[in-house]
């Protein structure tokens, strides 16, 4: 076997190699995806802090559009802060900036921000307890103290003191506010926004928090 015939068959057991280098990569990508996009199964729970951590930011797939009861309506998540005087900030949006930088860059690290932002959202919708509207004492302490509160609310609070939320520096307590926001039907496409009451809106109780150090307590 001379040069040329050695150099030709190391180049086709290359091209074989990345060949099944690169086909095994597909494969992998693909069943992350799959396990991503499907509906809740055992497989998929058991390997979803994998398939989380692989997905985001950049290969998170959502076919709402595409789904038989397609996407109704999108969450907006407010926050306003109270200092040591008792004064009140206005009310911030912590969900339309993270928007803005996710249009101006879409693979900015604001992506999963967003997705984190409106995910927390949809469990305090969700959540059997606050749904019912007026909370007992003792349902507000629960969620006023940190070992107790839910998970959710934790994280839409940590996220609006990184978010710097509110205004000055003296914040001692932070309120969050969810508003559900259902898109028009297609028969009231023409209508007004202000003539639609199509926004569900959901209060949480103040809570203290300490900007210095980013800590809820």
């Amino acid at each position: 076997m001379d040069n040329t015939e050695v150099a030709s068959s190391r180049e086709r057991l290359a091209l074989v190699a990345f060949a099944l280098v690169l086909a095994a990569v597909l494969a992998v990508h693909a069943g992350f995806e799959t396990l991503f996009v499907l509906p809740s199964n055992p497989i998929g729970e058991r390997l979803r802090p994998l398939v989380l951590a692989y997905t985001h930011p950049y290969f998170e797939q959502y076919w709402n559009m595409f789904a038989p009861a397609p996407i109704a309506s999108d969450v907006i998540v407010l926050a306003r802060t109270r200092d040591a005087a008792g004064a009140q900030s206005a009310w911030v949006s912590l969900t339309d900036p993270l928007i803005d930088k996710v249009r101006a860059n879409p693979f900015s690290r604001y992506s999963t921000l967003k997705n984190v932002a409106m995910t927390l959202g949809l469990a305090a919708l969700a959540d059997k307890t606050l749904s019912k509207g007026k909370l007992t004492r003792a349902q507000l302490q629960t969620l006023v103290e940190p070992k107790t509160r839910p998970m959710f609310f934790d994280g839409l609070l940590r996220l609006a003191v990184f978010l710097r939320a509110g205004e000055g520096t003296d914040v001692r307590s932070m309120q969050i506010q969810i508003i559900d926001h259902e898109f028009p039907r297609f028969s009231h496409r023409f209508e007004r926004d202000d003539v639609r009451s199509n926004n569900h809106s959901m209060l949480l109780p103040w809570v203290p928090v300490s900007r210095t150090d980013g800590s809820t307590s």
